[in-house]
């Protein structure tokens, strides 16, 4: 299993992080969960980029409510949930060695939430890079004429994969 991050508080949104050793049996299982469906929702999200599709909001996988988010959006439909704010402030200012691979928080209501980092990879440098082509940029101002999501560079944090999902019944 890859080595995991969960959230292990529940009072305040800038806690410490622990390793999957301290965690439950109950938080195992809602990581795994969590992977499986952005597994999913990243070869899905890869498999349209590819198709030059790049007006995706957010949108249900299964029972969860799955979206991307940063802190430079291009798209308004991917303004961030209001629990993943301050982890989107606190990871935009971290350094990339410094942002944990996932984050498991519990939310209010019986929900469970999820993150995962977005990374500037070589694909995302065509339509988020600092070297844009007339084309591109074209197309930017006039589909997202608010558009702040340029000048990242290879291996920038771009954002977050964030999900949400009722929690198991007679859990935590």
């Amino acid at each position: 299993m890859k080595s995991l991050l969960l959230l292990m508080a529940f009072a305040t949104p800038m806690v410490s992080w622990a390793s999957d050793a301290g965690a439950t049996e109950y938080e195992i299982r809602a990581m795994q969960r969590a992977h499986a469906a952005v597994d999913e929702v990243r070869q899905n999200f890869k498999e349209s980029l590819a198709k030059g599709n790049c007006h995706i909001g957010p949108t249900k996988a299964g029972s969860m409510k799955v979206g991307r988010t940063s802190k430079k959006i291009r798209n308004p439909a991917n303004t961030p949930p209001q629990w993943v704010e301050p982890y989107l402030e606190k990871f935009t200012n971290a350094k990339p060695s410094e942002v944990p691979k996932s984050v498991l928080v519990p939310l209010q209501k019986g929900q469970m939430g999820y993150l995962e980092p977005i990374f500037i990879e070589p694909l995302c440098l065509k339509c988020h890079g600092q070297n844009l082509s007339a084309g591109v940029r074209e197309d930017l101002k006039k589909y997202y004429p608010k558009d702040a999501a340029v000048n990242y560079r290879l291996g920038d944090l771009r954002g977050l994969l964030w999900l949400e999902w009722e929690a198991e019944k007679g859990s935590k």
